[in-house]
């Protein structure tokens, strides 16, 4: 191939002028079509990225706050369990009274007499 090589057309050079701008101006918007597609693709993952950094931040804080709660409930548990083992115990001189005479029992409405006359 010879480097001096001239390329000649044989359509006149005003319809070559027109098929030429109008590949170009094809050419140019196909082009800028293309980059207002990256530019807008490119601000959708900066957006996106945030939000999910957003999101981890929230998770973090959210989960400290789970770890906190379940501490909490797991105190109040242990503390329901020892409430629980204080009442389960009998204590002889509160259930039965002290002469069995009219004294009204803890957490009940009649005296311990009048509960034995009901039981037997």
């Amino acid at each position: 191939m010879e480097a001096s090589h001239k390329k000649t057309y044989s359509s006149p050079q005003r319809k070559l002028i027109k098929f030429f701008e109008r590949s170009r101006s094809r050419w140019k918007a196909k082009s800028q079509a293309a980059k207002t597609v990256i530019k807008r693709l490119g601000t959708r993952l900066r957006r996106v990225e945030q939000k999910n950094a957003d999101y981890q931040q929230q998770v973090g804080v959210l989960q400290r706050q789970v770890a906190e709660w379940q501490a909490k409930q797991e105190a109040t548990l242990r503390e329901l369990e020892e409430l629980k083992k204080k009442v389960s115990t009998p204590q002889p001189e509160v259930l039965t009274g002290s002469d069995g005479s009219r004294e009204i029992v803890r957490y009940h409405h009649y005296s311990v007499q009048h509960v034995l006359l009901v039981v037997s």
